[in-house]
């Protein structure tokens, strides 16, 4: 998660409901807040990505919905507590501890190792038979917008059903189960919607802020003190009929990337389709640098490359890359961009189980290909036909993360329909 993604979740989220969340009033390098007694904290340094923490007593009531709704890796929960490793969000009944149970083990800790080596097993043991009802999760760690979202909706639900408790009791509702039960259908449905909405509110705030739309020309010509050079990187010229399929291959390519600068397609609206993509976006003022990250769900793809789609425009350039896993062992990673110190060029890397066996590096501004030997050789039109058939290859795996989820269907084949 960025720090702009987080921000925006903050400001949104206290936009709905003012009271939920409470800044902290000490001076930290981390953003603190606090949903009562849980804290959610994240770094103020600008670190491209980072966790949020979610310290506190999490109930495990809470922590047992966000195990059964949100196991998907997209919303990147994981619970992190220092009697055990970091898991990815695994059952949390397994982590939870209560009261008892810490007391317990700080008393062994205070008497040393040994004391605690002996007893701990059976403190475990004595923890598992007692009632879930005073357990809870000590931490989670957070990598997306989308989980911070869902654990704060989740929380903010659980407290405002413990206080309708409080409320029955003390106006001493007699059915009080059936009150509950019927609530609690009311409120699933409430929850679920409210995600979404603020989920859809967050990506629009943070595609104001980042102009996703302005096409490769429009940022090129904002960068008024490399203005020249960059005019001429996109003036290049060259009467090969190649070279020709290539730069408009390239172009497609470009706009498969980066869907929301394509003028030939319609995008469906945000609440269509922010459920089938994951969104990540970053924006450093400081050096005027701007990211936009777009995914398919993570779990179609290893440990080692997801398939993901990337945009950075900065001082430097612009760039436009694909990463993509083919479930295989094999995958690719190909980069297009325009930069001050290179000029235009164009990166292809294949890998086989996170090993490089291919790279090509085809400088379009000097004509020339770096291959993985480092040898530098003059293309020739039979190179650039390959080339334009990696390009066009690339391009039709980025439609199907980008384009085949976020525009409208009459629109989908547009981005590839040029050979």
């Amino acid at each position: 998660m960025t720090n702009l993604e987080f921000e925006e979740v903050i400001k949104v989220i206290s936009k709905q409901n003012p009271t939920l969340l409470q800044p902290s009033k000490e001076a930290s390098a981390m953003s603190c807040y606090y949903i009562g007694s849980i804290e959610i904290s994240c770094n103020k340094s600008p670190i491209k990505t980072q966790l949020v923490k979610i310290n506190g007593k999490i109930p495990l009531e809470v922590a047992k919905t966000i195990y059964e709704k949100y196991s998907d890796p997209r919303y990147g929960i994981k619970i992190s507590q220092t009697a055990y490793p970091l898991n990815f969000n695994p059952n949390p009944v397994d982590y939870a501890v209560d009261e008892v149970y810490e007391k317990e083990i700080h008393h062994y800790q205070m008497q040393g190792p040994e004391v605690l080596a002996k007893n701990k097993k059976r403190a475990l043991e004595r923890l598992h038979q007692r009632p879930e009802k005073n357990k809870y999760i000590k931490r989670y760690l957070i990598s997306t917008k989308e989980g911070l979202i869902a654990v704060i909706t989740e929380l903010e639900k659980y407290l405002a059903k413990e206080e309708r408790k409080r409320h029955l009791f003390a106006n001493k509702i007699i059915s009080l189960t059936d009150v509950l039960a019927e609530k609690s259908k009311e409120d699933l449905e409430t929850s679920d919607r409210k995600r979404k909405e603020i989920s859809e509110a967050v990506l629009k705030k943070i595609l104001e802020k980042t102009h996703p739309e302005l096409s490769t020309q429009d940022w090129l010509n904002e960068l008024q003190e490399n203005q020249t050079i960059f005019s001429e990187l996109l003036e290049i010229e060259d009467n090969n009929k190649e070279f020709q399929k290539l730069k408009e291959a390239l172009d497609n390519f470009d706009k498969a990337i980066n869907p929301y600068m394509n003028e030939e397609i319609q995008l469906k609206e945000i609440k269509e389709y922010q459920e089938n993509i994951v969104i990540e976006a970053d924006y450093d003022s400081s050096n005027k640098k701007i990211s936009i990250k777009i995914s398919s769900p993570k779990e179609k793809a290893t440990e080692f490359y997801p398939r993901v789609v990337q945009t950075v425009k900065s001082l430097e350039g612009i760039s436009y890359t694909i990463e993509y896993d083919y479930g295989d062992g094999s995958a690719l990673l190909m980069k297009h961009e325009y930069s001050i110190r290179q000029g235009e060029v164009l990166t292809i890397n294949r890998y086989l189980y996170n090993c490089i066996t291919q790279r090509t590096v085809y400088n379009i501004t000097n004509g020339t290909i770096k291959t993985l030997g480092n040898e530098e050789i003059k293309v020739d039109a039979n190179m650039q036909e390959t080339i334009t058939t990696d390009v066009l290859t690339a391009t039709s795996l980025a439609t199907s993360i980008t384009t085949n989820n976020m525009a409208k269907k009459s629109n989908r084949k547009k981005l590839c329909k040029k050979k």
